[in-house]
């Protein structure tokens, strides 16, 4: 990494709040990155109520030719933060790196680089990378959750993306720049209200170029509670469950895409959205679904329910309770709303 004078080939967008345990580690696994181009750290911190901001300015003013720090005075949330930060990248191509996730491979960026550089239709590459639980100190290779998949050479990323099996961990992440200001401004992405950010981004490039994978991990993911997709919170971990299927049946339907990938959007969506309206018992809800469902001649399985279900730890025995208030009985109303395949 050299002076800022000259625009960087590579832009590490690192956004971060409330990360003071974390974000010395995510820092210096971008200073350890060995390249023979201009690269940049551009860190977004908003406006942290901890020392996030006090070890950024101490890291800036280090490396003031490697490190540009976009402080805020008030906390704008995570989506403006990501615009921000954005905007103030110069380079050709884009790393994103969260404050509280890290890069364990010195060569990381390097070998994205030469990938790019030997097809200029690839718009994104990532890797593998591994998965830390702070809570409990595991460590699992993110592969082994989709059950040792290999993504090298896989036909579609866009419908894999689609229909939940294909993943992309942003932490392990480099694209164009150019694309990520696209996606930004499409019509879906701009106007979803989401909480998962980078999944549209993921689906637009996805559909508008080619995505390479480097099958070995690259970065460490950490799962930390009450994080958007890893909540505690029962009801939050549903409602983001539902708006990850609702970006993807938006997607879908806009696309025109088989009738058998509409299917599987439609069912993963309904099916989310069902699980949520159970739990927080919204029946009026669950009743204004029913001609959608029926319309559509959407099937949601017994399988697909419980299987949303069972993934939320201990939710089950809630939604059990919360029919019990309701003096419902449960096997009439899952049946009433739900057709088996």
């Amino acid at each position: 990494m050299v002076s800022l004078n000259n625009y960087p080939m590579v832009s590490v967008l690192m956004i971060t709040y409330n990360h003071e345990l974390y974000i010395a580690q995510a820092i210096e696994g971008v200073l350890m990155q060995k390249v023979d181009f201009e690269m940049e750290l551009v860190i977004g911190e908003d406006c942290s109520n901890d020392s996030t901001r006090a070890i950024c300015e101490n890291y800036a003013s280090q490396y003031p030719d490697k490190i540009r720090l976009l402080p805020s005075d008030r906390n704008q949330g995570m989506m403006p933060n990501f615009l921000r930060t954005l905007d103030s990248c110069h380079g050709k191509y884009i790393a994103m790196c969260e404050g509280d996730d890290y890069w364990t491979d010195p060569l990381k960026i390097k070998k994205q680089v030469e990938v790019f550089e030997s097809d200029p239709e690839v718009g994104l590459v990532h890797s593998d990378c591994n998965i830390l639980y702070q809570e409990t100190g595991r460590l699992i290779r993110s592969k082994n959750l989709a059950n040792g998949i290999n993504y090298s050479g896989f036909d579609n990323p866009y419908l894999g993306i689609l229909i939940g099996e294909y993943a992309i961990f942003t932490c392990t992440v480099l694209a164009k720049k150019d694309l990520l200001l696209k996606s930004e401004s499409d019509e879906i992405v701009s106007n979803l209200e989401n909480l998962q950010g980078d999944l549209p981004r993921w689906l637009y490039i996805s559909k508008h170029s080619k995505v390479e994978y480097i099958n070995e991990p690259t970065a460490t993911y950490r799962v930390i509670n009450g994080s958007s997709s890893h909540q505690k919170d029962v009801l939050k971990r549903l409602q983001y469950q539902v708006s990850s299927k609702k970006i993807r049946k938006k997607f879908a339907d806009r696309d025109n895409l088989p009738h058998e990938i509409l299917k599987i959007t439609n069912r993963m969506y309904y099916g989310s959205l069902i699980s949520l309206l159970f739990y927080i018992g919204d029946l009026d809800k669950i009743n204004s679904l029913k001609k959608d469902i029926r319309s559509q001649k959407i099937q949601v399985s017994y399988a697909t329910l419980l299987k949303i279900l069972f993934s939320m730890n201990g939710l089950i025995y809630k939604i059990i309770y919360r029919l019990h208030q309701l003096k419902l009985d449960r096997r009439s109303l899952i049946s009433s709303y739900i057709v088996d395949n």
